[in-house]
């Protein structure tokens, strides 16, 4: 883990302390059908991706979230859920792959994230495991970032202790974990909370951020 991340993780700890991450209420501003319009035009959005498996991941996506099993759990910033610092405050984005990474030939992206959008699926399956995906559309300095990860079918996500997992990937390889302690016996609350983790080089798990509310829509 670099300094630049500890350091992060230390002050939003410390900024977070005493929060209960287990009851929450938040209020998005929109309805269920706004968010269905934001959902097409942020899929449409991934279509336009030059990359050979953007429109696979985007049909896939929208599969999932028009399942009346699915629950799609919604987050956007610069409105009443607040500020993108607040909503989404990510210590870096490498978690996002080569997404990431800065295209003026840096390690990582600099400039801060100015509005933020995330939909994140949860469908209970009949068998008690829990199917999930993630679209995270981002504007960071003049740059749409969209990416699409989804739970990996060999690990399907569990609650286990009180704690929602989910093991997710890219198309492109990246890998990261998905954790909330805002769980009802087997089921994710109405407003969550979704730690983030990548990996570090010796592929033990690494806090990458938090996405602070996210509120359900079902079907």
């Amino acid at each position: 883990m670099n300094a630049l991340r500890l350091s992060l993780i230390i002050t939003l700890g410390m900024s977070l302390a005493g929060c209960s991450q287990h009851w929450r209420d938040a209020d998005p501003g929109v309805d269920g059908d706004q968010v269905d319009a934001m959902l097409d035009e942020s899929l449409t959005a991934v279509t336009q991706i030059a990359d050979n498996n953007s429109a696979q991941d985007s049909e896939s996506f929208k599969s999932l979230a028009s399942d009346p099993n699915t629950t799609i759990f919604f987050a956007e910033s610069n409105s009443e859920m607040g500020e993108p610092k607040n909503l989404v405050p990510f210590f870096d984005l490498l978690f996002l792959g080569t997404q990431g990474t800065s295209q003026y030939g840096g390690d990582v992206i600099l400039e801060p994230i100015t509005k933020a959008r995330v939909f994140f699926l949860d469908r209970a399956n009949e068998d008690g495991s829990n199917e999930n995906a993630m679209l995270l559309d981002l504007i960071v300095g003049d740059r749409r970032i969209l990416k699409i990860f989804f739970s990996d079918p060999s690990a399907p996500s569990y609650f286990e202790n009180g704690e929602f997992v989910s093991q997710m990937a890219s198309s492109d390889g990246a890998q990261i974990v998905i954790r909330s302690f805002d769980v009802d016996d087997d089921a994710l609350q109405s407003v969550i909370q979704l730690k983030v983790y990548d990996f570090d080089e010796n592929g033990d798990e690494s806090l990458a951020g938090k996405i602070t509310t996210l509120v359900a829509f079902g079907n």
